[in-house]
């Protein structure tokens, strides 16, 4: 298949709670404090990585990475690596029109904060600074959102149960892990407005390899094969690495809401074992998660 269009890739990765907006119809991105009063959790970095040959280092008004890197691709050369430190960050992609959900191959819902709380999002986090739980904050006017899990060695997916002291466990299906978001590349390109800094990043749709971006690329028919996109990874993760099946740290997202519940009221996603009347393996509980101990994401509808 051929294509003359170039996307903007936002793909996300960790601790974000995804907040859906219908007035406008935009969507917020939160990348979250994992911080809970009077417990030890590892130090979350909010970080934005792209690849070097597609930003406008010339502008006058550019945000300084704080790292150039060279990765491990498979690719032989295709570029250094900018990080951003994005903490205290509220930033936008002014590229506008209609933002819409677009389901890869199989259903994978985001956990929803609001039907497991049962509350409303504090609206204080919907800015970064003090009170708020919002470590950076990502706003998209248009695009295509899709959500994904990564899959075990095995090629299968994980399945959850969300657990909680006393209640009798409720199935939660494969929750997404990664949020990815397509949008339309201006033939110019667009500068990432950073609010706090007063600063920008450019980015151009310009030393593209070809790239297999998976499920939702393009709005028409969802292929993939050979379209040309740029890239931003924005990571929220921590540096530890565990085999529990518990996903203990997803407790911290239920701080986002109005009067959160005391955390033994909490629901708490968990890795189901192996079904071993489906797949034929042990029934021994699925170990392979995605991002240390990061693993599910969250959503919450912004009420009107």
């Amino acid at each position: 298949m051929t294509n003359d269009k170039i996307y903007l890739v936002l793909r996300f990765y960790g601790r974000f709670v995804v907040v859906e907006s219908k007035n406008p119809p935009d969507l917020i991105i939160i990348a979250a404090k994992m911080n809970i009063k009077g417990q030890k959790v590892a130090r979350h970095d909010s970080l934005l990585t792209i690849r070097e040959g597609n930003v406008d280092r010339r502008t006058g008004t550019e945000l300084a990475p704080i790292y150039r890197m060279m990765p491990s691709n498979v690719v032989p050369y295709d570029g250094a690596r900018l990080i951003w430190d994005i903490a205290g960050c509220d930033i936008d992609i002014p590229i506008t029109g209609k933002f819409e959900w677009k389901q890869p191959w199989v259903d994978l819902p985001i956990a929803d904060l609001g039907t497991l709380s049962k509350r409303r999002l504090n609206k204080k986090s919907l800015q970064v600074g003090r009170g708020s739980r919002a470590n950076a904050i990502v706003r998209v006017h248009a695009g295509w959102g899709t959500a994904f899990q990564k899959l075990d060695d095995a090629f299968r997916l994980t399945r959850y149960e969300y657990v909680c002291p006393g209640e009798p466990s409720k199935p939660a299906g494969a929750l997404a892990d990664m949020v990815q978001v397509v949008l339309p590349l201006p033939d110019d390109g667009v500068a990432l407005s950073f609010k706090q800094k007063k600063s920008t990043i450019r980015v151009l749709g310009k030393s593209l390899l070809p790239a297999q971006l998976p499920f939702g690329l393009d709005p028409n028919d969802g292929k993939s094969g050979g379209l040309s996109g740029v890239v931003l990874s924005f990571s929220n993760l921590c540096t530890t690495a565990h085999d529990l099946a518990l996903d203990s740290e997803f407790s911290a997202f239920y701080e986002m809401v109005e009067n959160p519940p005391v955390e033994s009221k909490r629901w708490i996603p968990q890795a189901q074992p192996v079904d071993k009347k489906s797949t034929g393996d042990s029934p021994l509980p699925r170990r392979v998660q995605p991002f240390g101990d990061c693993y599910t994401n969250a959503k919450i509808r912004l009420d009107d």
